[in-house]
């Protein structure tokens, strides 16, 4: 027991660890819900989103006027969700 650490080095080294599945979950979400979330999006604003909605999405608008598999996506996913893009 002398030799134990009372500066708790050893449960925030662990903490720091469990903390990296928690961060991976988050990114992984995010990547996944920003693409998703544009119809949404869409179906909330409507036809005249605000100058902030357009400046988040405008990397996706950049992949969907060049990239023929992600305008068709969007295309698919805008008639599901009932929205003009």
């Amino acid at each position: 027991m002398a030799n134990e650490p009372t500066d708790g080095t050893d449960a925030s080294a662990s903490s720091h660890g469990s903390r990296f599945p928690l961060v991976l979950g988050i990114t992984v979400m995010l990547l996944l819900l920003y693409p998703l979330s544009v119809c949404p999006v869409a179906k909330v604003v409507g036809n005249r989103p605000p100058r902030a909605v357009k400046a988040i999405y405008a990397p996706l608008g950049y992949l969907y006027d060049r990239v023929s598999v992600v305008h068709a996506f969007y295309n698919w996913y805008a008639k599901l969700w009932g929205v003009r893009l």
